[in-house]
């Protein structure tokens, strides 16, 4: 097992890294860590607060990226971007997020990661 990638490290850094250290079988399954990091550089982005939200809380669209290594740094990278920019237009004050591939549910194949975001103004 590898160990943990700082995260000091610039984001394309870190999700190289996690390209190699979270793979299982041909798919990565990222650990809880990275969806910490990727909360912290989209709070770094956006100003917003990283926080516990109740369940009435505003949601965007959901996405996927995949979890092919090969596309995972592009993707997330993207989804980052986006989901900083939506965040920004909203006028967020706060968000959560989620950033799991649900290999387990018989409804995914495991090639993809899903990520949500809710968030309040």
């Amino acid at each position: 097992m590898q160990p943990t990638p700082s995260n000091n490290l610039p984001i394309a850094e870190y999700l190289s890294s996690i390209a190699k250290r979270d793979i299982e079988g041909r798919y990565i399954c990222p650990k809880a860590d990275v969806q910490t990091r990727l909360a912290q550089e989209i709070e770094r982005r956006t100003g917003c607060s990283l926080a516990t939200l109740t369940p009435d809380a505003k949601e965007l669209p959901r996405m996927c990226v995949s979890a092919e290594p090969q596309g995972f740094i592009g993707e997330t990278l993207n989804a980052i971007e986006k989901i900083s920019a939506a965040l920004k237009e909203e006028k967020a004050s706060n968000f959560e997020m989620r950033f799991v591939n649900p290999q387990g549910d018989p409804q995914w194949w495991g090639d993809q990661i899903l990520v949500g975001v809710r968030y309040l103004t």
